[in-house]
Parts: C-alpha cells; sequence; structure tokens
C-alpha cells in the first residue's frame, strides 16, 4: 500500500513518490532535449552493449509487439515494444535496469546448483529486484526526469484510486491533464494501473509498481 513506510525511513511510499515528482520537475526544467531514438536502433545499441558487458552468455534482444511496458526482460530476451517512443536515455535505462539487473540475476541464478528454486521468479523476490533496478538506475547515471516522472506518478495513481476510486476514464484524463501525457502514453499508463481489474469504480489497481520506490 502507498502509505506503507519505505523500509529503513519515516517517510511512506507515498510521500516518497511525492518527494521524487517534485525532484523530477526541477530537473526536467534544466534537462536538454534528448534526442528521438527508434526501435530498431534501440535494439541495435543494447545488442551492442549488452554483448560487451555479458559475453558469451549474453541474452538476447528482440523487437516483441503487444508488450504492456516499453521494456521486459525474462527467460534470457530483453523484449522491446516496436511501436514505443524512445530516447537516447532510454537506451541507459534499460541496459541498467532490464539487463544488467534483471538478466544478470537470471544468468546467476541458472549457474549455481544448489538453490534451484532462485531460477523462478516470485513476488518475494521481484519486489527486491525491482527496488534494485531503480537504485541503480540512480547511482548509475542512467536515469532522467521524465523517467522519475513516471515512477513517482504510478505511485501516487494507486493511491487515488485506492482512496478515491477512481474509474479507467477518470485516471486516463489524469494522466493526460496533469501528468502532461499524449493519449497513447496516458492510455497504457493507465492500463498498467488497472491491470487485471475491472477499471471501475469497484475496481482495484495491479499495486506492484510500488515496489520500484518501495525497495530502492
Amino acid at each position: 500500500h502507498p502509505n506503507q513506510k519505505v523500509p529503513g525511513s519515516n517517510q511512506t511510499i507515498l510521500e516518497a513518490a511525492n518527494s521524487l515528482l517534485s525532484y523530477a520537475n526541477d530537473v526536467s526544467m534544466k534537462e536538454p532535449r534528448l534526442k528521438p531514438v527508434s526501435s530498431d536502433n534501440m535494439k541495435k545499441e543494447l545488442e551492442f552493449r549488452i554483448g560487451i558487458f555479458f559475453g558469451s552468455d549474453k541474452p538476447l534482444v528482440k523487437l516483441v509487439n503487444g508488450l504492456g511496458s516499453d521494456a521486459a526482460a525474462g527467460g534470457g530476451i530483453l523484449a522491446i515494444r516496436p511501436d514505443a517512443n524512445f530516447n537516447e536515455k532510454d537506451v541507459d535505462v534499460f541496459d541498467v535496469h532490464e539487463a544488467q539487473v534483471h538478466l544478470l540475476a537470471e544468468i546467476n541464478a541458472h549457474k549455481q546448483p544448489w538453490c534451484l528454486w532462485l531460477q523462478q521468479i516470485s513476488p518475494r523476490t521481484e519486489g527486491t529486484q525491482e527496488g534494485l533496478a531503480t537504485f541503480v538506475e540512480f547511482v548509475s547515471g542512467a536515469t532522467y526526469s521524465k523517467r522519475m516522472q513516471k515512477i513517482a506518478n504510478r505511485v501516487i495513481g494507486i493511491d487515488m484510486i485506492l482512496t478515491g476510486r477512481k474509474t479507467f476514464v477518470e485516471m486516463f484524463q489524469w494522466h493526460k491533464e496533469i501528468c502532461k501525457m499524449d493519449d497513447e502514453s496516458a492510455y497504457n499508463s493507465t492500463a498498467r494501473i488497472f491491470a487485471g481489474s475491472l477499471g471501475n469504480s469497484d475496481g482495484l489497481p495491479f499495486t506492484r509498481d510500488i515496489s520500484y520506490l518501495k525497495n530502492m
């Protein structure tokens, strides 16, 4: 729940999200304009970086239609949504978040013969991994203002649904008007928050995305 305390802190996850959003808004005023990157060029650059980092263990990079997010990692594959809008900093984010944390953890798990259960993704480990991956984005300098705003707004949106029983349409409008997203981005973000839900006032949000800040 967004009102849970961040481990080791007196701040709630929601308070941390609001602090991050305020910081990201300040950063966005000074940040240079980021160059767009096509999905094909994203794939090529990630293949190059992953090849250097992983060597003979390098996972595959694939363009995959119908992803619920811009990128996802698992099963030895870094999947990229070909119709998403990318920029030059997204290359850095996907490199450290998806490859150097999620895929590297997967490879390490398969290389050890003792705790075979580590080879399977579970809610107990996924939350820790998402927090670690987000932390690595920050300490490596990979993240950027729009990415931080997206992470913060997911938590704020989840809290709005839990406390105000907002509908899919209301959250879509919030993403457009308050978060200043275009129609496609607003729809994708709303769909992510309502994953597995009816999207009406009786529905509940998919709260997985609070783990990015909770476990960072």
